[in-house]
């Protein structure tokens, strides 16, 4: 799992998706598993622990 560190604003929303699905509306301040298929979708220059528009 990652810790998401805090967010820039309250505007910036972090979303978990899977085949285009909604798995979590807003992960920006919480813990969540990656699993096969799952892309994190972040606003570009978020600092996170994981590449924006990553894929495991």
């Amino acid at each position: 799992s990652w810790t998401i560190p805090n967010t820039p604003n309250d505007d910036t929303v972090v979303r978990i998706t899977k085949e285009g699905d909604s798995v979590a509306t807003d992960v920006s301040d919480g813990n969540f598993f990656l699993f096969a298929g799952i892309r994190l979708d972040a606003p570009s220059g978020l600092d996170l622990p994981v590449q924006t528009n990553h894929t495991v």
